[in-house]
């Protein structure tokens, strides 16, 4: 073990001595301002080699800081030798050598570094002393280890398996688990290294008291109730970082940090501490967005995520455009009853006035959200809907109750500028309906998206298709705000907000009872704060439950500018319709925060 960390210390500790022996040659105005040169490597070695050479180098480092003087360069370049040796040491090139060259080359010097690296040495045999037989079965796993008979003695792999085992201790309840200098003997004739790790578990513990610190309004029952472990269960250090994770995952803390004690309690239990510092609960939110077809909108609301001290998130929201205004209120309180099991609360009114029909409701929902792994999430509840709604100057009153289920998947990097990763939605709900007349339907609709970084930079392709049907009722015992629609922003860009499909006698939208949309864009980074999307959509609505005719999807292109931000990238969109009917516009405008989908 000492050759690998003495390897691996070397390199950083003379790196820092050039930079620091280097800052006194900088060139003043009564000196010359420098020897210049160029590095030229050669001999027969993979260019992951090079790269680890390269990235040693004090000559490379430096060469924009030219030494004063010819001794100063070969100082550089003789330090420069002995790091390339030590890098190849720490690959297990045990006999290799470099050499170094200086070339006068017309007035510029030209440093050659000549590298053999000779055989790599592989590891010929490895083996953990200081654990029992059953310590050794304990921290026994199917993920294979760095180091293993026949691989390559690299030194940051030997290191690595040190850590990883001293690790797999500290999951199998060894909290104060640590390795003394292994043991490593090199065998020139056989071109091979043996390691023998020496490990010292020491005592195995269980979880003890758990004590918590810098709490203002957050209630402390509610951090312990985020403790993935019992008093007295056996001590894993998964189990530890779990709860840091946890901790930090209800952004109600500025700094968290979580420790243990030195030594155990009674009863080989050992006392964790929480040390924690409370941030902001609180935010106003504001935003403006634009479509010619909708006009100008605004959105205004106001958020507390600790409400009653347990991380309750209560959120009041006002969005209006000109064809719709909403007000909603909804409540967030989670872990209830069990962790990882949220209820949802909401309630909302909403006013509508659109081509299609004009609508007045107000909604409730209650449901429970579980989240099943870091991707998915699932939930389902009840509802409860009354509406007003005028259509074809008639007017139906409509007191609507539902089951809405829903399954969310989403994997991407980011929420308003996703570069990679997928979503997917589900959702099922059946509705009984009474008051004018009694209905009974279910809507279900699929959408999913997928975005991919590709090798060029700044280029990312994203997709998305959305799939809706609605069962169980023809298309006029639908009310018709549960009916499906396409066209607009979030839908079809380039036809107006909910214009594709049937119209009636009036050029007006009727809804029907199935969707179908695609959407394809690259998005293109032109500098670090500027990006241009083009874009094809296209999209329908049927009169089936299913979409039959797929070849008469509408399609629009468009144009897109983005100006990125710190809060998301602001978006201004053109679109054409490409199947332009008499009734639509020759162009709509998209203004708003956040990429299309």
């Amino acid at each position: 073990m000492r050759c690998a960390a003495t390897v691996l210390c070397a390199v950083v500790l003379t790196a820092g001595l050039a930079r620091a022996q280097d800052a006194g040659e900088t060139p003043t105005e009564e000196t010359p301002k420098g020897l210049e040169y160029e590095v030229a490597f050669a001999g027969d070695f993979d260019s992951g080699l090079r790269g680890l050479m390269r990235d040693a180098s004090r000559l490379v480092a430096l060469n924009d800081n030219p030494p004063l003087s010819e001794p100063a360069l070969h100082q550089r370049a003789t330090g420069d030798r002995e790091r390339f040796m030590t890098v190849l040491e720490s690959e297990g090139y045990y006999e290799g050598d470099v050499s170094v060259r200086i070339d006068d080359n017309g007035g510029k010097r030209v440093v050659r570094i000549a590298v053999e690296p000779g055989p790599r040495y592989r590891i010929g045999s490895w083996s953990v002393e200081g654990l029992t037989d059953e310590q050794r079965e304990a921290i026994r796993r199917p993920e294979p280890l760095p180091v293993s008979e026949g691989a390559a003695a690299r030194a940051p792999d030997v290191l690595a398996t040190e850590a990883m085992l001293v690790r797999r201790l500290k999951e199998e309840g060894y909290p104060f688990a640590r390795a003394a200098q292994a043991d490593i003997r090199i065998d020139r004739d056989e071109e091979t290294l043996a390691v023998t790790y020496r490990l010292q578990p020491g005592e195995k513990a269980r979880f003890g008291d758990l004590s918590i610190e810098g709490l203002e309004t957050v209630e402390e029952s509610y951090l312990r109730l985020l403790a993935p472990w019992g008093a007295g269960d056996e001590f894993d250090q998964r189990v530890l970082e779990s709860f840091r994770q946890r901790l930090a995952g209800t952004g109600l803390f500025r700094s968290i940090r979580v420790t243990t004690a030195d030594s155990l309690a009674g009863e080989g239990r050992l006392p964790v501490s929480v040390a924690v510092e409370e941030g902001n609960h609180r935010s106003l939110i504001a935003g403006a967005n634009f479509s010619s077809d909708e006009g100008f909108g605004i959105e205004l609301g106001w958020e507390h995520r600790n409400l009653f001290g347990e991380q309750e998130r209560f959120a009041a929201n006002l969005r209006t455009t000109q064809l719709r205004q909403q007000l909603s209120f909804d409540l967030r309180i989670p872990n209830y009853q069990r962790y990882d099991k949220d209820l949802l609360l909401n309630l909302t009114a909403r006013q509508q006035d659109t081509d299609a029909f004009y609508e007045q409701s107000i909604a409730a929902l209650a449901a429970l959200e579980r989240k099943l792994n870091e991707h998915w999430r699932y939930s389902y509840g009840l509802s409860a809907e009354f509406a007003q709604i005028e259509e074809d100057d008639e007017t139906d009153t409509f007191m609507l109750f539902g089951g809405p289920l829903t399954a969310r998947r989403d994997s991407t990097d980011d929420l308003l500028d996703p570069t990679k990763g997928s979503r997917l939605s589900l959702g099922l709900t059946p509705y009984f309906g009474t008051f004018t007349r009694d209905v009974t339907f279910g809507v279900a609709e699929v959408a999913g998206s997928s975005y991919f970084a590709t090798p060029i930079e700044r280029l990312v392709l994203a997709g998305r298709i959305r799939l809706g049907s609605i069962f169980g009722e023809p298309t006029g015992e639908v009310p018709a705000s549960k009916r499906l629609y396409a066209g607009g922003g979030g839908s079809v860009r380039g036809y107006e907000f909910q214009s594709l499909g049937p119209l009636d006698s009036t050029s007006d939208p009727v809804g029907v009872r199935s969707v179908l949309e695609i959407g394809f864009e690259p998005r293109i980074g032109l500098t670090e704060s500027i990006g241009l999307v083009p874009f094809i959509e296209g999209g329908n609505v049927y009169d089936d439950p299913l979409p039959d005719r797929v070849s008469e999807l509408r399609w629009a292109a468009g144009l897109g500018l983005r100006y990125f931000t710190p809060v998301g990238p602001l978006r201004f969109d053109v679109a054409v319709p490409l199947d332009k009917r008499p009734t639509d516009d020759n162009y709509q405008i998209y203004i708003s925060i956040g990429q299309a989908f």
